[in-house]
């Protein structure tokens, strides 16, 4: 909490003193202190929580964004499209991230590791950016066009939905089959 208060002081002072070399200095330490705390409590959550259970809550996550996505795409909200198409690949990246250290660790490698890293790398390196190459489109069209021209986002979206799921299932149930 301390920490949290430091930052937005020096916040407060920056923005009082925009010119200020001093100002500029102190907000850049208390920045520095708090990206080392969200990392060092997320190494922390990471530690605690099972990939299994991390992975079902994304999925979770990401499909209620999807299903936001796809709601607003019809009340042709093209900022809220955004926001939340942010957030999903926010949520794919940490999906991503967290699989790929937990395969690193694994001890050997495995036909197991191979088909997790298969499904990762056709998530990370096909689906998302697919997606994430139709945003643009959306936010500067969808003001002027009907949102039935927006199909291939929609579906774009549902492919990220079910890539998070490809990649769960394949980090769970090939473990299970290789024992």
């Amino acid at each position: 909490k301390q920490l949290c208060l430091q930052v937005i002081n020096a916040a407060r002072v920056l923005s009082v003193r925009p010119q200020s070399k001093v100002a500029q200095e102190n907000m850049d330490v208390f920045q520095d202190a708090w990206i080392m705390s969200v990392r060092l409590l997320i190494e922390s959550v990471d530690d605690c929580v099972k990939i299994d259970d991390f992975l079902a809550v994304s999925e979770r996550h990401i499909h209620r964004d999807v299903e936001s996505c796809l709601e607003n795409i019809q009340a042709r909200n093209p900022e809220m499209v955004c926001s939340k198409a942010m957030t999903i690949c926010g949520r794919s990246d940490r999906v991503c991230q967290v699989v790929s250290a937990e395969i690193a660790a694994h001890p050997r490698h495995s036909e197991y590791v191979d088909r997790v890293m298969k499904a990762v790398v056709t998530f990370r390196d096909h689906i998302v950016p697919d997606f994430n190459r139709r945003v643009p489109d959306v936010e500067e069209n969808l003001p002027h066009k009907p949102p039935s021209q927006f199909n291939g986002f929609c579906e774009s979206a549902r492919q990220v939905y079910e890539g998070v799921k490809a990649v769960r299932k394949a980090v769970v149930l090939t473990r299970d089959q290789d024992g």
